[in-house]
């Protein structure tokens, strides 16, 4: 047995849906007046990053400053154990391949190194001493990693105690 009445209670539905994608909306207008957040100054060589998640989860391309110190501490580390501490980017031939985006941070200011630092050395022991950090560190703090390759978050003042060689 067939039911009656299906094929026209499908086409009206059908019908029914279409149509409320044709009701026209009213249009809401954007005030241009409204006040303006000041813009942060940006680091430079960095990106815009604006708001969303794209501030608190890197993007390819986009700089990591925890991730990207420990991994030059680990560069740096081995090479001043193995042929001397290394005294400008280029004795890191190693980095600019395997990290290109920490390399281009360097390059552009973003991260500041303290180069020929030694950690048989080290002024204040290794654990006390920067050895690289984000460009802004010294102002208002921020990420730095020592000469025993830990990484750490500092305010400007616990930057301004650590020891540089």
């Amino acid at each position: 047995m067939k039911a009656r009445g299906t094929g026209v209670g499908a086409v009206a539905l059908a019908a029914a849906l279409l149509g409320c994608g044709c009701i026209s909306r009213p249009t809401v207008k954007v005030s241009t007046n409204a006040p303006q957040e000041p813009q942060q100054p940006r680091p430079p060589g960095m990106p815009f990053a604006g708001p969303g998640a794209g501030k608190m989860f890197p993007s390819v391309g986009r700089l990591s400053p925890t991730n990207d110190l420990s991994q030059f501490g680990k560069f740096y580390l081995l090479q001043a154990q193995t042929d001397g501490p290394p005294k400008k980017l280029d004795d890191l031939p190693d980095l600019k391949r395997d990290l290109p985006h920490v390399a281009r941070g360097i390059q552009e200011g973003y991260y500041v190194v303290n180069w020929g630092a030694n950690p048989a050395n080290a002024p204040a022991g290794t654990s006390n001493t920067v050895l690289a950090y984000v460009w802004d560190a010294p102002q208002k703090g921020g990420v730095v990693v020592k000469l025993d390759g830990s990484v750490a978050n500092v305010t400007a003042e616990q930057f301004a105690q650590l020891a540089k060689p």
